[in-house]
This record gives C-alpha cells, sequence and structure tokens, in this order.
C-alpha cells in the first residue's frame, strides 16, 4: 500500500512539472529581456500605452542619436551650398625690419665730384592689408553633384529617423504589455496557490471525517509548495520586466513606474495581398534604397568631373604703408585673374572611380531586389503569426471556462467523496495551464499587431 502511494505521488509530481515548466520559460523568457535597475521612493510616474510611446520618443536614447545624425547631415548640405558662393578672404601684414632697406650709390656714380651716399628705398615698419574674392565659375557639375549628394544624405538620415521610430514603437508596445502580462500571469499564479491552500484545507477536513487519507493531505500540501515558488518567480519576472521597460523608455533610474492598461482582444482584418502592396508602396527600407540609387547614379557623373576642365575667376585689392620712402604714403593695387584648368593625363584615376561608382549601382540594384524579397517574407511571417496566435487565443478563451468550471466540480465532488484528490490537482493544473497559454496568445497576437503596422510602412 505504501508503495502503491508513492508511485501515485511520483505521478502527480510529473503532471504537475507541465503547468510548473510553463511558468518558468515565463520567468526565464522575461529575465533574458530585462535590465536591472533600482527605485528609491521618488515620485510614481503613471503611463498609458500612448504616454508611454510619446515619452520613449522623447527621451530613448536610441532616436536621440538618429536626431542628432540628421541634424549633422544637414549641416553637411549647408556646407556643400558654401561651394556656389564666392569665398572672400582678407588678410593683414604687419614687418619690422632691422634696419630701413638702403640702397648704396659709390662715389662718382652720379658724377665726377659726386660723393657716395645711401638712399632709403622703404620704411624699417611696413604694413599692408589685402581682400580676396573667389569664385568657381565652371566645374563640370562638380559642386552641383556634391550639393546633391549631401541632399540626398540628409533626406537618407531623415528616413533612418523615422524607421528609428517605428521600430521603438514596436519594442515599447512590445514592453508594455509584457509587463501587462506578467502581472496577469501574476494574478492567475496567486489564484492557483489560494485554490491549492483551499483544497489543502479541504482535504484536511475530509481527513478528520475520515473520508481522506494522510496521504491525500501530504499530495495536497505538495501540490501547494510546488506552486508557491513559482509564483515568486513569476513576480521577480514582473520587476525585471519593467526594468526593462524603463530603461527602453529612458526613464531616470530611482523614478517608479506604473502602466495604466490591460490587454484585450481587438481583432483586424489582414489580407496579405493588400499588405505586400502597401509595403511595395509606404515601406521606407524601399525608399531609402531609392534615394541610395539616385545616390550612386550621381557619384558616377561626380567621378567622371575628375577630368573635366575647370574655371575660376580670382581678384584681389591690397593697400600697402611703408613701401616708399615716405612713411605717410599709402599705396594700393589690385589685380584679376581667370583660372582655367584643363587636365591632360591623371593616370586613369577618374577612369577607375566611374567603376566603382558604377560597380556599386549594380550592387545597390541586386539589393534592391532581395530586400524585396525579404519584405515579402517578413510581412508573410507576420501574417501567419496573427492567424496562428489569433486562433490560439480564440481556443483557449473558451479553454479557459471550461477549465474553471471543470475545477469547480471537481473541488465539489471532492467534498461529496465522489473525486480524488489526483481529480482536483489535475483539474487545478489544467486552468492555470489555460490560463496562461490564453494570456501569452493574447500578448503574441496583440504584438503581432505592431509589427504588422510597421512591416507595411506604419499605415
Amino acid at each position: 500500500m505504501i508503495l502503491a502511494n508513492r508511485v501515485i505521488l511520483i505521478k502527480e509530481q510529473n503532471m504537475n512539472k507541465h503547468t510548473l515548466r510553463a511558468l518558468m520559460v515565463f520567468s526565464l523568457y522575461v529575465s533574458m529581456i530585462c535590465l536591472p535597475s533600482f527605485t528609491y521612493g521618488a515620485e510614481t510616474l503613471y503611463l498609458t500605452l500612448d504616454e508611454s510611446v510619446d515619452y520613449a520618443m522623447k527621451h530613448n536614447r536610441t532616436i536621440r542619436a538618429y536626431a542628432q545624425k540628421g541634424e549633422g547631415a544637414q549641416y553637411k548640405m549647408q556646407e556643400s551650398v558654401g561651394s556656389f558662393l564666392p569665398q572672400i578672404s582678407a588678410s593683414f601684414n604687419f614687418t619690422h625690419m632691422d634696419a630701413a632697406p638702403a640702397m648704396e650709390i659709390p662715389a662718382g656714380m652720379l658724377g665726377p665730384m659726386s660723393p657716395a651716399m645711401s638712399l632709403t628705398t622703404s620704411q624699417q615698419e611696413q604694413r599692408a592689408v589685402k581682400g580676396t574674392v573667389q569664385q568657381n565659375l565652371f566645374t563640370w557639375g562638380r559642386i552641383v553633384n556634391s550639393y546633391k549628394q549631401s541632399r540626398l544624405g540628409y533626406e537618407i538620415a531623415g528616413i533612418e529617423l523615422e524607421k528609428a521610430k517605428l521600430q521603438l514603437k514596436v519594442e515599447v508596445i512590445r514592453s508594455f504589455y509584457g509587463v501587462i502580462l506578467a502581472q496577469e500571469v501574476i494574478r492567475a499564479s496567486e489564484d492557483a496557490v489560494k485554490n491549492a491552500e483551499t483544497h489543502l484545507e479541504n482535504t484536511k477536513r475530509n481527513l478528520a471525517a475520515g473520508i481522506a487519507s494522510d496521504f491525500d493531505v501530504l499530495r495536497a500540501e505538495v501540490q501547494l509548495a510546488n506552486i508557491k515558488p513559482q509564483a515568486i518567480k513569476v513576480k521577480n519576472s514582473l520587476r525585471l520586466a519593467l526594468f526593462q521597460f524603463k530603461n527602453l523608455l529612458g526613464i531616470a533610474e530611482g523614478i517608479p513606474v506604473e502602466l495604466a492598461g490591460k490587454m484585450k482582444y481587438d481583432p483586424g482584418t489582414y489580407n496579405l495581398k493588400e499588405g505586400i502592396n502597401k509595403v511595395l508602396l509606404n515601406r521606407l527600407e524601399l525608399k531609402q534604397m531609392k534615394i541610395q540609387k539616385e545616390m550612386s547614379k550621381t557619384g558616377i557623373e561626380l567621378a567622371s568631373s575628375g577630368n573635366k576642365p575647370s574655371l575660376s575667376f580670382l581678384y584681389s585689392y591690397s593697400l600697402a604703408n611703408g613701401q616708399t620712402s615716405n612713411k605717410d604714403e599709402w599705396k594700393d593695387s589690385w589685380n584679376a585673374m581667370l583660372n582655367l584648368n584643363i587636365p591632360v593625363f591623371d593616370g586613369n584615376i577618374t577612369s577607375s572611380k566611374v567603376k566603382q561608382a558604377e560597380s556599386q549601382l549594380k550592387e545597390l540594384n541586386i539589393a534592391e531586389a532581395d530586400l524585396i524579397q525579404n519584405i515579402r517574407l517578413e510581412l508573410e511571417q507576420i501574417y501567419y503569426e496573427l492567424k496562428e496566435n489569433e486562433e490560439i487565443f480564440t481556443s483557449q478563451e473558451k479553454n479557459v471556462s471550461q477549465a474553471q468550471r471543470a475545477q469547480e466540480l471537481a473541488e465539489a465532488r471532492y467534498k461529496e467523496g465522489l473525486a480524488t484528490n489526483a481529480d482536483v490537482t489535475d483539474a487545478q493544473q489544467a486552468f492555470l495551464q489555460a490560463r496562461v497559454n490564453m494570456l501569452q496568445a493574447l500578448y503574441n497576437y496583440t504584438v503581432a499587431q505592431a509589427k504588422w503596422v510597421k512591416a507595411v510602412g506604419g499605415q
């Protein structure tokens, strides 16, 4: 009899493993994606989902970095505009010599009786002011194409920022509902603990009434002892989920957060063919690829102008003092110059650069075809992920109510001595498992909806 009881107890513990394993996997999953932090009694920050997204857009470090990158691209474009404008410079020179320059005239140079003499030609101190204006008149498209490339680079920086925002929104939704999911699983595990405690009390009463054995009490105690540690682990997973959420939004350490919201089933209509059409129209990656190809074409034109003629104009005006024997005299001068530069031979550097740019354009054409294929595949995966989790949720939603009813019936029958201890524990496990499965499917469906919106270009 003792051996049989041990076999039953071992069998029941093995059955418990399925439910406990589900809770352990959930706890491990949340722990792996979370970062630790600490809070110190600051004022609580209450956030809805929309407020969480807005907060992240303002404070997330990745978004701020992309914004700075866009600002740098804007300044790069402004820099290229300067090549169209004249370059104006001014200079001032002051020279002090150890002695004033002089010209020595030997005796007899100016006549038979003329003495030797020294004539000062300029002053010991000299000053000069000079202004220069230089303007490119013709560069065979080098300046224009350089500006085009910088402008396209600025557009790409803007697209990269929008891509980062779309991805961040998905991550915020994932993290926000990850916290909500942890809270719901905690409620389910706490209910499971209460049910196990109630069953233990019923078993003890049945023992006192003579319709249960000491072994039944032992099994009820084991069931309760197995559930409690898992409930504690799920609570820890909630703490880690909140830490990860705060880190994603850029919330300062020490600020406690509470989320206002709950997961709810909000089914949508998703058409794969229409989704692919939206992707081809709205996907930011494809828009970025188009701009990159345009940049590459501009790069070919820019490279081909490397051995072409260029024409520039230079004008300078100077005003100098101290260069004559009269120290108060200022003399001015000016000059204008047209400079035509005609490259004759550059060692095939230009042709090599053109071939490099053409090769880059061919590479982008291949990458574009690959990108379109990958985007189609991504959308198909999200589509079937939506369908899968929708079916799981609807089936588990019905299963939860049935499992709850089965648990209540098992408890009632056990009180009357019409059901065994194993019947009750099995019903409790089935109810908990159904609740966890339903919550996980609802979470996966909600995240997949956000991924679908992002995949079709945010529309």
